[in-house]
């Protein structure tokens, strides 16, 4: 079964390709002669002010720097990413001394292809995000409990093979604090820049919204402990679920350089703010929960990118992404075995980590 799908996670998708690639071409066009029009109205403007006003304003000179920049300042990014993904769901549970009692832990081992795109609206102004979804490679889940007031040893364990299904998406707007090719830029940094051998510098600051679903649907259950001793005892019938999903507003930054005009390097940073929920069934035991986050979560989003630009529109890009999400506590409620019951008196932790290579090609218009 599929994750649901959400109306934000196609949103991009929606807007940059619902057009046809030439429709998508005169839009650029389109915007980025405005802009130059604009530049050369102000130029053309403090042309005709008399020089002891404008302060013998070179406007032979800059015109060229002016035309450069304001096409430079309306662009379309689109990029496909072929993500190697690595990491794991866990959801633990903790009595109230804080002793660990059970364990659910859910490997990541697969791909996924993302799509990111980004607008440069203005000089300053950029809107972008990104989009993924992919069933992950079949893996090995494994559920551990314990019982420490009588040792730390694992009193039960169960394997079962499990097929993943993820989808994450995230949407933000840029403001860009920082560019070392903008034409109002200082002498002083731009000397720094050059005496650093740094080209094409730029910082933004990003506000936005992103979200992570994980669906986990087990079978085929083989117990490995029972009573604190190895066995190999296989059941049949498995055909559970637990999905979890992670949602909430992002802040953060984004930045990259050039040493030349073919290799650049670019790295971003977020942290979110989660609200967590999460719904299981284990049909073996006619059981039902759902989870819901006390406070806030937490989320790190890492990522660093070598590119190489192929020719003045495409490029291909090296990149690793890192993320992390952490639910510290969470209410249950449900239905074990006819038995309706809300919350208990033990602490749950929900984590969820992503990591690993990507491999990008993409076009800027």
């Amino acid at each position: 079964m599929r994750c649901d799908k959400s109306i934000f996670g196609y949103f991009l998708l929606l807007f940059f390709f619902s057009l046809p690639p030439r429709g998508q071409a005169y839009w650029v066009y389109d915007t980025k002669l405005a802009a130059v029009n604009h530049a050369l109205d102000i130029v053309e403007s403090k042309a005709r002010t008399p020089s002891f006003v404008r302060n013998d304003y070179s406007v032979s000179g800059i015109r060229q720097k002016v035309i450069a920049q304001a096409l430079r300042d309306v662009a379309l990014t689109v990029s496909l990413e072929y993500f190697c993904v690595h990491g794991a769901q866990s959801f633990e549970v903790f009595n109230s001394s804080g002793e660990r009692i059970s364990r659910l832990y859910y490997p990541h081992k697969g791909n996924m292809f993302m799509t990111h795109a980004d607008i440069q609206l203005t000089r300053r102004w950029a809107i972008g995000g990104s989009y993924g979804n992919s069933r992950l490679a079949r893996n090995t889940a494994i559920d551990t409990d314990w019982i420490p007031s009588i040792t730390p040893d694992i009193w039960w364990e169960s394997h079962s093979e499990v097929q993943t299904q993820l989808q994450k998406y995230n949407i933000n707007l840029y403001y860009r604090l920082l560019d070392a090719d903008d034409i109002s830029l200082g002498r002083s940094a731009r000397d720094t820049f050059s005496i650093q051998q740094i080209d094409k510098f730029f910082f933004d600051v990003l506000f936005g919204y992103q979200e992570l679903k994980g669906r986990y649907e087990t079978s085929d259950l083989v117990d490995t402990v029972e009573w604190w001793s190895p066995v190999n005892e296989p059941f049949d019938g498995l055909d559970s679920f637990y999905k979890v999903h992670y949602r909430g507003p992002r802040a953060g930054f984004r930045s990259g350089f050039s040493v030349n005009d073919f290799i650049s390097l670019r790295a971003s940073l977020a942290y979110s703010w989660l609200k967590t929920q999460a719904h299981g069934w284990w049909n073996m035991r006619n059981y039902q929960f759902w989870e819901q986050g006390v406070g806030k979560g937490k989320g790190t989003d890492f990522l660093i990118e070598l590119s190489f630009q192929l020719t003045p529109q495409w490029f291909l890009g090296l990149n690793y992404n890192y993320s992390f999400y952490s639910q510290k506590k969470l209410e249950e409620s449900g239905d074990n075995n006819g038995s309706r019951y809300t919350d208990e008196g033990i602490i749950r932790d929900v984590n969820n980590k992503l990591f690993g290579p990507g491999l990008v090609i993409g076009c800027k218009w």
